[in-house]
């Protein structure tokens, strides 16, 4: 998918291309090494669209059940369902093992 390119240099100036998370982890996922110059195709990108997609809907997910949760009819105060909510959001996929435990383990939600 892929096309391996050299970086070309005008008067020994280097051009440094970084990666970011989403873009190095897709790179690992296809077995790709980012220390390399890739060029971009046009399955990559939508592929990276796809990624992006997915961990929105990852993070949407773990901020409207911490929302929805009321740890058992304890808290009823709509800024500090607010809060963990954005903490949520922010910590996706740890807060879905967080409420995975606490949901079939604790019975809290």
């Amino acid at each position: 998918m892929f096309i391996l390119f050299e970086k070309f240099t005008n008067n020994n100036e280097e051009v440094e291309i970084t990666y970011n998370s989403i873009e190095t982890l897709y790179l690992y996922l296809y077995g790709y090494n980012p220390e390399y110059t890739y060029r971009w195709t046009t399955i990559d990108n939508i592929n990276l669209a796809i990624l992006y997609i997915v961990t929105l809907l990852i993070a949407l997910t773990s901020a409207y059940l911490s929302f929805s949760c009321k740890w058992g009819g304890t808290v009823n105060n709509i800024i500090i369902r607010l809060f963990f909510a954005f903490i949520a959001f922010m910590f996706g996929p740890l807060y879905l093992v967080y409420y995975f435990i606490f949901n079939y383990i604790g019975n809290m939600c």
